[in-house]
């Protein structure tokens, strides 16, 4: 393919939270799945010659993009895109359309009726209603000029950094940003997610200010836990609820004089249980009375 269809807000939703070297990694890496048609190989330093990546830091941006965006089928070994594939797939049925058509000639012509059939409208001279001789820079007689084309504001935003306006394109909500995260996790575990932004458990953490290192400890912790019991199940913001529950609100540690033993009952001079000590006196209920002495 020499071309194909960017959706802009799709791509920006979905790298909203990819660094500047990431963001280029994933631009190379979809123009080569696009333009060869085919999946992206499994073989990191083969997919580092791809992007060009050079220094270390280049290299781990391209790593960490096809861990995400890329990850490998258990039916090829290669590393697929789901939304490229799709794209392809619609592709390619449009181009075996138009060359069917074209073998039969091309699509048939409309015959378009004459615009002035009785000649009674007068015939445009290609001179302006406000400059009739000409006479104006730029405009010449014989000659209609068409201003340029204004591009799309999707054009202006594949080119330009996204700059977020107040009323137009507000920047993606805290529970938007955690469901993605979540999302581009569960996809390199290849799990398909369904978390969205109006779960009710994401927007409590967005309100509680649960960060994206809490998230991930959390998230890291709730696998480890799935997979211990043998449960190979996408990860749900239920079962990841508990576990953000507990890093917020840890119990209390209990202190040592808590956990000391308790001592033992006091006794009197007589050796009976149930002597009381008030400073250096011992008060025996037994007999009734006070001591200096210790126990034996």
């Amino acid at each position: 393919m020499n071309y194909y269809e960017r959706y802009v807000g799709d791509f920006q939703r979905d790298t909203g939270l990819l660094s500047c070297a990431q963001v280029g990694a994933y631009d190379r890496l979809l123009d080569h799945y696009y333009g060869t048609e085919t999946p992206l190989p499994a073989d990191h330093d083969a997919l580092y010659r791809l992007c060009r990546a050079m220094s270390k830091e280049e290299k781990a941006a391209v790593k960490s993009v096809v861990d995400q965006f890329f990850p490998l089928s258990d039916t090829d070994g290669l590393r697929h895109n789901g939304r490229a594939d799709e794209e392809i797939t619609k592709a390619q049925a449009r181009i075996q359309a138009s060359k069917h058509n074209g073998g039969k000639g091309g699509r048939p012509h409309k015959n378009k009726p004459k615009a002035n059939p009785t000649g009674t409208q007068q015939e445009p001279n290609g001179l302006s209603e406000h400059n009739p001789t000409g006479t104006q820079q730029g405009t010449h007689p014989g000659v209609h000029h068409v201003p340029d084309p204004i591009k799309p504001k999707e054009v202006a935003a594949a080119v330009l950094p996204a700059v977020h306006d107040s009323t137009e394109n507000p920047p993606p909500s805290r529970s938007t940003e955690l469901a993605i995260q979540l999302r581009s996790w569960e996809k390199t575990r290849g799990k398909m997610s369904k978390t969205n932004s109006q779960d009710p458990r994401l927007m409590n953490w967005a309100e509680q200010g649960v960060t994206d290192a809490q998230l991930r400890e959390a998230y890291d912790i709730a696998v480890a836990d799935r997979e211990g019991h043998g449960d190979s199940s996408p990860m749900n913001t239920g079962f990841l609820d508990v576990f953000i529950a507990k890093l917020l609100n840890p119990p209390e540690a209990k202190s040592a004089v808590s956990l000391a033993p308790a001592a033992p009952p006091a006794v009197c001079y007589c050796g009976r249980e149930g002597s009381k000590r008030i400073g250096r006196i011992w008060y025996c209920t037994a007999h009734d009375q006070y001591s200096e002495r210790t126990a034996a």
